[in-house]
């Protein structure tokens, strides 16, 4: 799914803006569907550009806001069916993000941590649920720090990102004269 920008527009976005012009529209098409494979299906018609900017916007767009969300969202994106992690680690690899790969390797490390601790205090326990950080205020430091070099690591992501549409722009837009 192309999208269609002015040569203006694409003359004097900022990486961020080019970011959310290229990417808003599917997050907007995926949306418009119920089902899980209308998802599936406009994913698999996106470029192999477009896969890996869509799966950043779906860890950026869930997780950057507040720590609770992000020690919910990252263990979901791990553990789903539907292979959003490893797609998430392919994407970053396409796009050339160095240091958004080492941070979720710290992410795995951490997390599977935090699953250890939780388990130690419930046998029973399976999801990562925001009530963790507050029966076990001990998990909140190691998520804090996560999520602060999340939000440091954002905005170089996007720098990355805003050049390599500019690099492969035939992966992203037509440009309108």
């Amino acid at each position: 799914m192309l999208v269609t920008l002015e040569r203006k527009e694409w003359e004097n976005f900022d990486d961020e803006e080019l970011f959310r012009a290229v990417i808003l529209p599917t997050v907007h098409e995926m949306h418009s569907g119920e089902a899980p494979l209308n998802k599936f299906e406009v994913y698999k018609k996106l470029t192999l550009g477009q896969r890996a900017v869509f799966m950043f916007w779906v860890l950026y767009d869930h997780s950057d806001k507040e720590i609770d969300q992000f020690y919910t969202w990252i263990p979901y994106m791990r553990e789903s069916e539907q292979s959003y992690w490893p797609e998430l680690k392919a994407g970053v690899s396409t796009i050339g993000d160095e240091a958004l790969l080492l941070f979720l390797n710290d992410c795995e490390k951490t997390f599977d941590l935090l699953k250890q601790v939780n388990q130690k205090h419930d046998p029973n326990w399976k999801d990562y649920f925001h009530s963790d950080l507050v029966k076990h205020p001990e998990l909140r430091p190691y998520v804090r720090s996560l999520h602060l070099a999340f939000e440091k690591i954002v905005p170089t992501t996007i720098s990355i990102i805003g050049n390599y549409i500019r690099n492969v722009p035939n992966e992203f837009v037509q440009i309108k004269e």
